[in-house]
């Protein structure tokens, strides 16, 4: 089959946005159509089903890809793209048309959740570079690709608690903080960041951030630059539920990170080794992924994305 440079791959996962984007899927088709797009597109079924798909228009020749989705979504047509050895990750690019339950990649961009306006978008066909994470765990050492953001310690025990409010919408994340909240212990970490050891001992969370927002719309990263070549880092030590509580307020404008016991550095590289290896667990973009220590590498203005 010979796939034009100018033909669209459109991943779209039915499940993003509480069943929206399935329910929206075919208004959408049709205004790609009426725009002209030349595309052809796959449904996932099944959780990280589009990773296989997206892979596997890479070998058929496709090199621009629309997702129908949200954060999850474009998280693994990132890793379709970054696990394959066919071209060059610079040399595919990636819109979004966003439905998501948290839309928090979009937000860094200021990009549109209209539908029209996020077509006329992909239509101008505007570019840029951003940042990509690599996140590495396990024994086997697996590694998992992120756009936006990873998270250690609390972030990550509310994200594998808040799978059932995703019905909630962007209200889901905080109705998990609350309710995890007294249920998470803080994690015992080593912690090194490009070659020096930080910190060793008790750790609430620890953020790495390219983007600055995350669970639906909480400013977790203030400071992030998508494309600076650079992680956010915000570690949140030994706080008690007391504090965690009268900080909530605060992730939704990044002022948290003004508490005596929040660190924020710029960094490249993070080795996080867990005393507990089988307790301590990590999320990648709002995806559980892994447990035990964890490495956290860099590569700059890899990934080409549609911008405004």
């Amino acid at each position: 089959m010979q796939i034009t440079m100018t033909k669209y791959f459109v991943s779209v996962n039915p499940n993003s946005g509480a069943g929206k984007a399935g329910r929206d899927w075919p208004l959408i088709k049709e205004k790609l159509e009426l725009a002209k797009i030349d595309f052809d597109f796959a449904t996932s079924t099944k959780h990280r089903e589009n990773i296989e798909q997206v892979s596997l228009a890479i070998k058929q020749g496709y090199r621009k890809f629309i997702g129908v989705g949200g954060d999850g979504t474009l998280h693994h047509i990132v890793n379709a793209i970054f696990s394959q050895n066919e071209v060059d990750s610079k040399e595919i690019e990636v819109g979004l048309i966003s439905i998501g339950t948290g839309n928090d990649w979009v937000r860094h961009f200021n990009m549109p959740t209209n539908y029209d306006k996020a077509i006329e978008i992909i239509l101008a066909g505007k570019t840029d570079f951003q940042d990509i994470g690599c996140l590495i765990h396990g024994e086997n050492r697996e590694a998992e690709y992120f756009m936006n953001f990873v998270g250690i310690g609390y972030d990550a025990y509310v994200v594998e608690h808040t799978v059932e409010l995703k019905k909630f919408g962007q209200s889901a994340y905080l109705y998990g903080l609350v309710q995890c909240l007294f249920k998470f212990e803080a994690e015992e970490l080593r912690i090194e960041v490009d070659g020096k050891e930080i910190l060793n001992g008790e750790v609430y969370m620890m953020i790495a951030g390219l983007g600055k927002y995350a669970g639906g719309g909480m400013m977790l990263s203030k400071d992030a630059l998508i494309n600076d070549g650079y992680f956010d880092l915000t570690i949140g030590k030994d706080l008690s539920k007391t504090e965690i509580i009268f900080m909530v307020h605060k992730l939704f404008n990044g002022s948290y990170v003004e508490h005596e016991k929040v660190e924020t550095m710029r960094c490249k590289h993070i080795k996080v080794e867990a005393k507990n290896h089988l307790h301590v667990k990590a999320e990648a973009d709002g995806e559980l992924v892994g447990i035990g220590s964890f490495e956290i590498s860099l590569l700059e203005k890899a990934l080409k994305i549609v911008v405004p």
